[in-house]
């Protein structure tokens, strides 16, 4: 009997080791499975932050666009100011000429004609004061429309800065959702990381209570 209990105990501790030692095994392919699982995961934060770096170089290049559209901004609205000014100044200007012209009507077509030396001096001079008035008109159009290439060119500034702006708070937004979705992998990887180290525990653990059967 008690060869047979011996036997039975021998056996009772061969199946216990057999038990923890397959317990081993089993954790231990659990940590490759959760290691397998957190490379990935891992890699995948890799091509994240990749994506997320070239968010931001997208983001610094809007951002040096919108500096340079501001000083362009700046300067075309100082060149419209002068524009406007410049036009405004000769279309005053013509306005009193007009003004004059009307009020010494007659005595200054008296005096050009009592003044001329002949027909030929006449003609020349009612030419000359034609030849002005149509260079204050030219004038007066090339300022014009100066003043409408100006403000063109502003339009087109403000259209490309609110472009700019939708941009940026396009990448904004795909920048905010991506390093929320790091965020989550970050805390996945943390989890596998702590379930690994439970199961790295519960293997030494085994393997010591391996080693006190062996002792």
């Amino acid at each position: 009997d008690k060869i047979k209990e011996s036997q039975s105990a021998i056996d009772d501790a061969k199946n216990a080791k057999e038990q923890l030692e397959s317990g081993v095994t089993d954790a231990q392919a659990v940590i490759d499975s959760l290691q397998g699982s957190k490379n990935d995961v891992e890699k995948y934060v890799k091509e994240l932050d990749s994506s997320m770096e070239d968010i931001q170089t997208k983001l610094n290049d809007i951002d040096q666009k919108i500096s340079e559209n501001k000083v362009q901004i700046s300067k075309t609205e100082a060149a419209l100011t002068s524009a406007e000014a410049i036009r405004d100044r000769q279309y005053e200007s013509m306005k009193k000429q007009i003004k004059f012209m009307y009020e010494s009507q007659e005595t200054t077509f008296a005096d050009i004609i009592f003044s001329s030396s002949g027909i030929g001096d006449l003609l020349n001079k009612t030419v000359y004061i034609n030849a002005l008035s149509d260079y204050d008109n030219k004038k007066l159009s090339e300022y014009a429309e100066t003043v409408k290439n100006v403000e063109s060119t502003k339009k087109q500034l403000d259209n490309d800065r609110e472009e700019l702006d939708k941009a940026k708070e396009d990448q904004k937004s795909e920048q905010a959702s991506m390093q929320t979705l790091i965020d989550a992998k970050e805390t996945e990887i943390s989890a596998y990381s702590a379930s690994i180290g439970d199961r790295q525990a519960q293997i030494t653990e085994y393997k010591n209570m391996i080693a006190e059967q062996d002792a």
